[in-house]
């Protein structure tokens, strides 16, 4: 009996040597919750924005992306829309390419919409002469909420 009570003593200290000194480390190594992003000026960034009648809201998304001081390329995808969705696109300037998706092809989902806008990309990396370890791509929704990032913005 003497003996069991030695044994839970000894494992005592260890598991609460091992709790405090866990504890007194992840204080002491202080966690880096935000950190500066930066994107390397040997990369090229795309941001796809696909949107279905989304006037309301996307100039102010684009706007963001434009603003961003990367190199990048913003491809809008008006897929259908039946409001001003695609004026409201084309007012805003900068590097935006906006493609207007038509029935029957159009408002076959989000997907399709993407995977028409990614082969834009292939093409027009290869156009620019970007390898794909220099090439980043974004899907950003058109109501999406950007926020500023330290040394983004």
């Amino acid at each position: 009996m003497i003996y069991l009570y030695q044994l839970y003593k000894v494992i005592m200290f260890i598991f609460l040597t091992y709790l405090f000194t866990s504890l007194f480390l992840s204080f002491r190594t202080r966690k880096k919750t935000r950190r500066e992003v930066e994107v390397a000026e040997e990369f090229f960034c795309y941001f796809l924005v696909p949107c279905v009648n989304e006037e309301k809201v996307i100039g102010e998304t684009l706007k963001k992306l434009v603003a961003l001081p990367i190199k990048k390329k913003i491809i809008a995808i008006d897929d259908g829309s039946t409001d001003q969705t695609k004026a409201m696109m084309d007012s805003i300037a900068g590097p935006i390419q906006v493609l207007s998706r038509q029935f029957p092809n159009a408002q076959q989902g989000k997907g399709a919409a993407l995977n028409h806008a990614f082969q834009i990309v292939l093409t027009d990396a290869e156009k620019g002469h970007y390898s794909w370890d220099q090439v980043l791509v974004g899907v950003v929704d058109a109501d999406g909420f950007l926020v500023k990032i330290l040394s983004m913005s």
